[in-house]
Parts: C-alpha cells; structure tokens; sequence
C-alpha cells in the first residue's frame, strides 16, 4: 500500500496540513494514471514531496535522517523487485542532488560537509 511504503520511507502523512495532503493526492492521481505499479508511486510521491513540492517541511518526517535512508530504502526495494530500476535509479538521484544542496548551506565545518558530499555521492 503507497501510504504503507510512504511512512517506510519516512514521510509520515498524518502530519502534513489538510492542503499539503490535498496536493499529494491531486500528484497521486496524476501518477497512478500511467504508473501501476504501488511502490513506484510511492517512490515519486516521495521524491516529488521532498525535492520538488515546495511543501516540504521537516516536521512531516518521522525520524531525523528520513531522506537520507530513504535511498537505501527505495535501492532495496529495487533489489527485490527489478521492475523499479529505472525509477528507483533516476529518483535516487534526485534525492542525492536535493540533499548535496542542503549540505551546501549547512552551518557546519566546510570540511564536514565536504565529507557528507562525498559520502552522499557514493549512495
């Protein structure tokens, strides 16, 4: 179930605002029309929420560090499922390039970010 893969990969709906969840469903519909298959909703849901929604809001996350792991989530799922390579693949990307800019304005040591860039590129 999408909800069910949404909250696994951190994205815990009973937090977002009745407008964000609106939205969510108004990108649900449009993604289901041509992706049949659950998981690979789910995946884009995410990513879009995250990367590219401008409704994204940290506090809808369940736990601190939710979109870094989600990668190695969404690669899992992929590695028991091949059908959502492509997907997987391509929005995997999109969360390492939306985080590498969060890092780059990140109160912190440059060396330390520069360390999470590196580390971030190898996921």
């Amino acid at each position: 179930m999408v909800t069910d893969d949404l909250l696994e990969l951190g994205l815990d709906l009973d937090r977002l605002s009745e407008d964000d969840l609106r939205q969510l469903w108004t990108k649900f519909k449009s993604i289901r029309e041509h992706e049949p298959h659950p998981r690979s909703i789910a995946i884009q849901i995410f990513v879009w929420y995250v990367v590219d929604s401008r409704l994204f809001n940290a506090g809808a996350m369940r736990r601190s560090g939710a979109i870094g792991r989600s990668i190695a989530t969404i690669r899992a799922w992929a590695d028991g499922d091949p059908a959502l390579a492509s997907v997987v693949d391509r929005e995997a990307e999109a969360i390492k390039g939306f985080l590498y800019q969060v890092f780059e304005t990140a109160d912190a040591p440059r060396r330390t970010i520069v360390e999470a860039q590196r580390r971030l590129l190898k996921a």
